[in-house]
């Protein structure tokens, strides 16, 4: 069974991308790059049911380069927001701001360049030679990635590192977006996973901002432990999604995964 509706959605959101483009070359606006970024993470999701020839992955690499391109002046307004209102007054956080700053221009700076609106043509020129993406295709990376998740969240545990809750929370994000963009052409027992799952992407995110904040150094003991327990909390936070997403995913996690 193939569908028209997955290439469409492709088209749509490489106009998104476009759209959100042209507001960020005039000024840095929080909204159009929060807009560019979701329409970004649901083309890369689509992307890899074109298959792996050269052409397409070649594709997949310069829509990840753009992507990344996006991640720094993102995570320096979160750390200077998110530190601004854990330690108000701290030094870092007028030194975060300056940071964000200049990321933002680079931002702009890498905007400007060629190779968005080339890489926009050429992904408008790729897809017009393409076929139709079928629902087999979706299912079948559907199916990976859920299998994968599975595997990750059986794994962890409250005493997990930091770089394994950021692996469990890139395995949602890919699921998750996977599920969005292609929407149209899924069941409704499969689309029910996505509340679940951005409710603990949305947890993991928290806690993946505070492991980022921890990382900067520069505290003194007080302001250190102040931090901790704000990552305690949002751990917290974390475990407590965690038995839905498992039972919506079809897996039983044990209790002592569950107890922090």
């Amino acid at each position: 069974m193939t569908t028209d509706l997955l290439q469409c959605q492709l088209y749509a959101l490489l106009a998104s991308i476009s759209r959100q483009h042209h507001r960020l070359l005039g000024t840095h606006d929080s909204d159009s790059l929060h807009d560019l970024r979701i329409a970004l993470r649901s083309l890369r999701a689509l992307l890899p049911l074109q298959g792996k020839k050269p052409r397409w992955t070649a594709l997949r690499e310069r829509w990840h380069r753009a992507a990344a391109s996006t991640n720094h002046p993102r995570d320096l307004d979160v750390q200077c927001e998110l530190l601004a209102r854990l330690l108000p007054g701290h030094p870092l956080v007028a030194r975060l701001g300056e940071a964000a700053m200049q990321a933002q221009a680079q931002l702009q700076a890498d905007l400007a360049s060629p190779e968005w609106e080339d890489l926009l043509q050429d992904s408008n020129r790729l897809f017009a030679r393409s076929g139709a993406i079928s629902q087999a295709q979706l299912l079948a990376r559907q199916k990976k990635l859920r299998r994968r998740l599975g595997i990750h969240l059986a794994a962890i545990r409250p005493d997990s590192p930091a770089a394994q809750w950021h692996a469990l929370r890139l395995d949602i994000k890919r699921l998750r977006y996977l599920l969005d963009a292609g929407s149209t052409a899924l069941p409704d027992d499969d689309l029910a996973l996505l509340q679940p799952l951005k409710r603990a992407q949305s947890r993991l995110g928290d806690l993946h901002d505070l492991d980022n904040l921890l990382l900067l150094g520069h505290y003194t003991e007080a302001d250190a432990q102040q931090i901790e327990a704000a990552r305690k909390q949002a751990l917290l936070e974390v475990i407590s999604v965690l038995p839905e997403l498992a039972h919506a995913l079809g897996l039983r996690l044990q209790p002592v995964q569950l107890s922090a």
